[in-house]
């Protein structure tokens, strides 16, 4: 959580606190979890119904002396409740580390929760989940855009008509694979026939945004998390994008 990081214009980032974002039923376990992981010096903060925490916001937040060991611990339900919609405290861009237990639930990018989540803006996220995520590509597509948004297209200056999944792994423009936009537009598009083609492609995602196959549930007689392919790591390695004129930053994200 040590988190005075280089940018990516060589200047060090201002340290800011963390966030845990989990089912309401576990978080007091999630808040011992981190305690006992975590040096004294740490304060973890319960940010829920019946807590005395002031609802956090750029301002509050402000306050802290020393930001970057103050780790607030917090549930979907009151995070959308007081941080959704107009008018409502803002947090973009206010913590370091955004950590979300049970990130299956924001596969849908019609849900509330993915909604607040992708208004956090954190430098990182780390996305967790120990229920299996189907094989379905289209599953990942919301989790990928928390951390590159569709509109890399256009910062990138790169056409949506370029199919990234045909291009070299070392092109510039190969990163806009893992973006929702690839996902439903190339890669969810692909008959079922081109099975492998389909598991060619995860893969590419794979290598960018990597994932931690740590399951083999069987299910209906089929094995969930088959179709994913071995992986050499796990969660958040950051990566830079430099071209004349620009930059656009981007992370990674694990499960369990």
């Amino acid at each position: 959580m040590n988190n005075e990081r280089e940018k990516g214009n060589g200047s060090v980032g201002q340290p800011k606190p963390s966030l845990v974002v989990g089912p309401i039923a576990v978080l007091n376990v999630r808040k011992k979890v981190v305690e006992n992981f975590l040096s004294e010096k740490y304060q973890v903060h319960l940010y829920c119904a019946g807590e005395k925490t002031p609802i956090l916001s750029r301002e509050s937040l402000k306050s802290l002396k020393t930001p970057e060991y103050h780790i607030f611990v917090t549930n979907f339900e009151w995070l959308r409740a007081k941080h959704k919609g107009q008018n409502k405290p803002d947090l973009r861009a206010v913590f370091d580390t955004v950590i979300i237990d049970g990130a299956h639930t924001i596969k849908d990018e019609n849900t509330g929760e993915y909604e607040v989540l992708r208004n956090l803006v954190p430098r990182n996220f780390i996305l967790l989940t120990g229920t299996p995520v189907m094989n379905r590509d289209v599953d990942i597509a919301a989790m990928l855009s928390l951390f590159r948004p569709d509109s890399l297209w256009e910062d990138m200056h790169c056409d949506r008509k370029t199919n990234p999944f045909h291009l070299e792994d070392d092109h510039p423009f190969a990163v806009l694979r893992a973006t929702s936009f690839a996902v439903h537009r190339y890669l969810d598009t692909l008959p079922e026939k081109d099975h492998v083609k389909r598991g060619e492609w995860l893969e590419r995602i794979y290598d960018i945004v990597l994932l931690k196959q740590g399951f083999g549930t069987t299910m209906n007689g089929v094995s969930i998390g088959s179709a994913i392919p071995p992986v050499k790591t796990t969660i958040h390695h950051w990566f830079r994008y430099r071209r004349k004129g620009g930059q656009c930053d981007g992370g990674h994200f694990g499960r369990k």
